[in-house]
């Protein structure tokens, strides 16, 4: 109850706050929200939430190709050279995400159990939202999808470890 609450209430910040406004994001400190998966990269090749270990990640559950571009851009100004912080779409759609941004994908059971682990049940609340990962694996906040790349990228420059 208490993680459907906070997401609805990010989904509200996600949706409703003006551009002005719009560079918060939501820090959630419950140790229980995000967690592993493993599924597949376009290569087929299996890839782990420990795969990104010493990284900060930000995982997308079918974020539009517009608000995958602003990540994209916002990746390139957070973190220039990609050595601090990686992104990943999962999904289980063929998808051709833009730059920077590797396809996650697998058996419908191993995405909705990925997805459970971030409570990105609901698809239309999961795509506006963006969910940053600590190097050591541990979920930070989540980030609107709606922010534009700069305000996107100084929320993974403040919030990444």
């Amino acid at each position: 109850m208490r993680r459907s609450l906070i997401l609805l209430t990010a989904w509200l910040l996600a949706v409703t706050t003006p551009t002005a406004h719009a560079q918060s994001s939501v820090s959630i400190p419950d140790p229980a929200f995000g967690g592993g998966f493993t599924l597949h990269n376009s290569a087929n090749a299996p890839v782990t939430l420990h795969d990104f270990q010493g990284k900060n990640l930000v995982l997308t559950f079918g974020a539009s190709p517009p608000a995958l571009a602003r990540l994209a851009q916002a990746l390139a100004l957070a973190d220039p050279s990609g050595a601090k912080i990686r992104a990943a779409l999962i999904t289980t759609a063929p998808a051709q995400p833009p730059p920077r941004v590797t396809l996650l994908s697998g058996p419908a059971p191993a995405v909705r159990r990925a997805a459970a682990e971030y409570n990105a049940t609901n698809p239309a609340l999961a795509a506006k939202l963006f969910y940053l990962v600590g190097p050591n694996g541990k979920f930070i906040a989540l980030i609107p999808a709606s922010l534009t790349p700069g305000q996107m990228a100084g929320q993974l420059k403040r919030l990444s470890r």
